[in-house]
């Protein structure tokens, strides 16, 4: 493989063909950069929505896009077939994972489609075990692992384009059904790699959509507008007393800070 986009001194070998640069493995710096404008102009803009609020936000006949909210790890995914590149990587931070088995599905499907280059974004996460929901703390933990068979259980869902063939996708997100329906043609198919779940409803559906999708241990669900660039996250909240006494640092998405804490609560 000729890496154009990678720094392969960043590379830590794991196990099988699964290697990880832990920050600053991307060297192309365009892409990077795109990358950085795309999170900071798209996916930090999608805002959180408390579920009791959802039937005051949503009350209208329009029809909405909601999908699930994967409880993993925010990454872009670029794909290069003259090369043979697919790796992901987060921005800013350059964070990459190549060699994933998911990867390799993706890059599969689309070689079969025709596709010669292309950037997405996705989550990175990891199935069920039975009933019990892998968080985002399983998916940095099992990206350091030299266990080739927790990597292959790495799962890669796609729900946006940037960049395709040379041509700019970041236009439909005033139009998202464009890119929700070239997203099903390219990877509708996929297990390990694929289009993320999701419906289109109308917006009076939305509560019992969540609900459903709760009740089936998910972490929650985001809410696309389909005609203009607006997204919402809705996740169950609790409200606890706690002492934190103890906290890990790292990072994800794209910030480097407190990735999850430790905390003491009362019996009563």
């Amino acid at each position: 493989m000729i890496m154009n986009k990678i720094d392969e001194t960043k590379l830590n070998k794991k196990g099988g063909d699964y290697q990880i640069a832990s920050k600053d493995g991307v060297k192309d710096l365009t892409l990077l950069g795109v990358a950085c404008d795309f999170e900071s102009q798209i996916c930090r803009k999608i805002d959180t929505l408390n579920p009791r609020d959802i039937a005051q936000r949503f009350r209208g006949p329009e029809t909405v896009l909601a999908s699930l909210k994967y409880d993993g790890e925010g990454v872009f995914v670029y794909f290069e077939e003259e090369t043979n590149e697919i790796f992901t990587f987060n921005a800013p931070s350059g964070r990459v994972r190549l060699g994933l088995e998911a990867l390799k599905e993706g890059e599969k499907q689309l070689k079969e489609k025709g596709i010669k280059r292309g950037l997405f974004r996705g989550e990175l996460y990891l199935p069920k075990e039975g009933d019990k929901r892998r968080n985002i703390s399983d998916v940095i933990r099992t990206s350091f692992t030299n266990d080739v068979n927790e990597t292959n259980k790495f799962q890669i869902g796609i729900f946006d384009i940037i960049m395709l063939d040379g041509e700019n996708y970041r236009k439909n997100e005033e139009d998202f059904k464009k890119t929700w329906n070239k997203l099903e043609e390219l990877f509708g198919k996929g297990k390990k790699f694929h289009r993320v779940s999701g419906a289109e409803i109308k917006e009076s559906e939305v509560e019992a959509f969540f609900k459903k999708t709760i009740s089936d241990g998910e972490e929650g669900i985001v809410v696309k507008r389909l005609n203009r660039n607006e997204g919402t996250k809705i996740k169950p909240q609790l409200t606890i007393d706690g002492v934190v006494i103890g906290f890990t640092e790292g990072e994800m998405e794209g910030v480097y800070g407190i990735t999850s804490l430790l905390t003491a609560v009362s019996r009563s």
